[in-house]
């Protein structure tokens, strides 16, 4: 039994019976064909995917292309009039547009963690070097809000990894964070050395970095499926900051994960990254 329509033999595989019964015979000829017919859907679904893919890569890059030059120009116009009505509109003009950059980007990045094609740039960095600037741009952000963001990292304390992807990480985290807090956001970053349990029941040495707020805390029932795609139940984004920033630490050989504060007031993620 082969299907002869196919040009390989790996596509006309096949199976050879001897019965002298016809029952039999024509038995295993219905579960070839089954078999033959789900190869052939298999294969149609994977075309399909792929095509889906690269569907969300070009739409993802043609979204994000005329976004820059509206940030650009309403950054230029904001800083040539002194209507503080007009200055208002296009601080939601420019909130927005960033928003949708950011929404075009997490796009991108879920393309690339899904076809295993997500590039990491490692070198020795401190966080020294990127959260203070991280921290200022949030505070200089057109939030309304008060936010403070405090910090607690040792000079001397040096990762290897990608610094562009672990920025990502930490800026995904305080958003977040600002998120699910309320008209007063209070965070604090904290990074230590740590020896970590690994599952080979070894030790390793790592770092792990803590974002702690004071917001609402983590719903119970989203704790299961919080680090997976499109789970929200907030109003802005589509969930994906969290799943990216997962994936990003997952493939530094590290690990994230978060729980409620004892308090009660907020949640802390903690990510770690071997040294």
């Amino acid at each position: 039994l082969r299907d002869d329509t196919k040009h390989t033999v790996a596509e006309a595989i096949g199976f050879t019976t001897y019965s002298n019964s016809l029952p039999t015979v024509l038995t295993y000829a219905a579960i070839f064909d089954v078999i033959w017919k789900q190869i052939e859907l298999y294969e149609q679904l994977q075309v399909h995917d792929r095509m889906q893919k690269e569907f969300i890569n070009v739409a993802a890059h043609e979204l994000r292309t005329p976004i820059q030059p509206i940030i650009n120009v309403s950054d230029f116009v904001k800083s040539r009039i002194k209507d503080h009505e007009l200055r208002e509109f296009l601080d939601i003009l420019n909130r927005n547009a960033k928003r949708l950059k950011k929404l075009s980007e997490d796009i991108l990045d879920v393309a690339k963690i899904e076809s295993n094609s997500l590039t990491l740039i490692k070198e020795n960095f401190t966080f020294k070097e990127i959260i203070p600037d991280m921290i200022r741009d949030y505070q200089n952000s057109t939030d309304n809000r008060d936010i403070k963001i405090t910090y607690g990292i040792l000079d001397t304390l040096v990762v290897y990894g990608d610094q562009s992807r672990i920025s990502q990480v930490i800026s995904n985290l305080i958003s977040n964070s600002i998120k699910f807090s309320s008209d007063v956001v209070s965070i604090s970053i904290k990074a230590e050395n740590k020896v970590i349990n690994m599952p080979n029941a070894s030790s390793k040495e790592m770092v792990v970095i803590k974002v702690r707020d004071a917001g609402v805390g983590i719903d119970k029932d989203i704790f299961q499926k919080l680090f997976t795609k499109f789970n929200t139940n907030s109003y802005q984004g589509m969930g994906l900051g969290l799943y990216i920033s997962k994936k990003i630490v997952e493939a530094h050989d590290g690990d994230l994960w978060a729980e409620n504060n004892k308090d009660g007031a907020g949640a802390t993620f903690s990510f770690s990254l071997p040294i």
